[in-house]
């Protein structure tokens, strides 16, 4: 069986700590990343950039002190969430 995508999926955040006044350099690794993808932190919208299908970047905004949710969202409507995905501080 062939898929003809690979499906969405967050693996890791590097860093996955950061300050809660933003301003973090972010590392996504997963799968499935595509041209045009969305991403929420802490329910804030942020900018992504695509690097390749396997990794994103983005700099993280103001968020709140504690654990965040990073959703990412691709232009077919896919979605990934990770729960407790960046730990602000």
């Amino acid at each position: 069986m062939q898929l003809a995508s690979v499906p969405l999926g967050i693996g890791s955040l590097t860093p996955a700590t950061g300050s809660s006044s933003g301003g973090t350099n972010v590392t996504i690794r997963g799968s499935g990343f595509q041209s045009g993808t969305k991403a929420t932190l802490g329910g804030k919208s942020v900018a992504v950039t695509l690097k390749d299908m396997n990794t994103l970047a983005l700099t993280t905004p103001t968020l709140s002190r504690g654990a965040q949710q990073l959703v990412i969202t691709n232009p077919s409507g896919e979605t990934a969430a990770l729960d407790a995905a960046f730990i602000a501080n």
